[in-house]
This record gives C-alpha cells, structure tokens and sequence, in this order.
C-alpha cells in the first residue's frame, strides 16, 4: 500500500513526489513540483498551483487547480468538478472530465493521442471551458 500525504492547511512547498493519494482539504497551497504515480485531490474551498511541474498520476479536484509554468506537464486522468487553470505552460491529459477550465494566451491542454483508433477513454468534457485570446499586434 502506498502512502498518503495529506494537506490540511496553507503551504508553500518545494515539491511532492509520491505513487499514493496527495490530498490538499484546507487553504491555499503552492508546490514547485508534483511527480509520481499517484492522485492529486482537492477538496472544494482549496486553491492549489503548481509553479514548475505537474507530472501526476490523477487529479480529483472539486476545488482550483493553477498550472503556473511547466514546459510539459503530464497527468494520467483529470477528473472533478473544480476549476483547473492552465495559466503557463502547457499541460496534456488521457482525459479531461471537469468543471471548469480556463486556458491562458500562450499555454496549451491537448488530450494524449490515442494509441487505438475509437479508444473512447481518450475523451474529454467540460461543463464551461474559457479561452483568453491573445492581445492584438500593435505593430
């Protein structure tokens, strides 16, 4: 059995790297680096935002969920019905099945490609997805 780490309050953290469940339930949390096999949930009321990398098994999220930079942020499924922002970088799903998700000019969600033509699982839903355009030239 792997083991749990679980977040009750505010922090500010280097990084995670865990194959069990890392549970945030409390307050508003900053983590470098997310990395293992695991899951990611969030509870409703939590704020959580990676600042470098999120390279996770699963994400849960009934609450927020920042990707704040990352050349190639990796998660197995993203499920829940949160808000996920993808606010840098860029951030690829076998899934995504969630509330809300916003994404930022300049970064990118792409569902991982399908290794068998109508594999089913490598769908995705939203119930409100936001775009930001980019600013318009001036030159």
């Amino acid at each position: 059995m792997n083991a749990a780490i679980v977040v009750n309050a505010n922090q500010n953290l280097a990084s995670i790297t865990s194959a069990g469940t890392t549970s945030f339930n409390g307050g508003t949390s900053t983590v470098g680096s997310f990395g293992g096999t695991g899951a990611l949930v969030v509870a409703s009321g939590v704020t959580v935002s990676a600042t470098n990398a999120l390279n996770h098994g699963s994400i849960n999220s009934a609450g927020i969920v920042n990707v704040n930079g990352g050349a190639s942020n990796v998660v197995g499924t993203i499920d829940g019905t949160g808000v996920l922002n993808v606010n840098a970088g860029s951030l690829s799903s076998t899934h995504y099945r969630h509330g809300t998700m916003a994404i930022a000019s300049g970064a990118t969600a792409t569902i991982a490609d399908s290794m068998n033509p109508g594999n089913t699982s490598a769908t995705g839903y939203l119930n409100s997805l936001s775009l930001m355009p980019t600013a318009p030239s001036t030159s």
